[in-house]
């Protein structure tokens, strides 16, 4: 396997991930704007999804860095086990 497939793959999963993120936040925002007879369990609800799902994002653009910043000039770290 070349280190370019490994690469590769991952700026594409991170590409469709931020683009997910955006309408995930496009659609709070939306939702924002229209929760006033909403009860709270649901604003809740929506607020803990969000902040879910940008967690997940900083996760993985922090795998995509290291992979692809930190570790590219030495293949051998790709084999060890980040702490994510």
């Amino acid at each position: 396997m070349h280190i370019s497939t490994l690469i590769g793959g991952l700026i594409e999963g991170i590409v469709v991930s931020n683009i997910l993120f955006g309408l995930v936040i496009a659609q709070f925002y939306t939702y924002t704007h229209h929760w006033k007879c909403d009860p709270m369990w649901l604003k809740c609800l929506a607020i803990t999804l969000v902040l879910a799902e940008t967690i997940n994002t900083v996760f993985a653009q922090r795998v995509q860095y290291v992979h692809s910043v930190l570790v590219l000039d030495y293949p051998v770290a790709l084999m060890r086990i980040d702490w994510l």
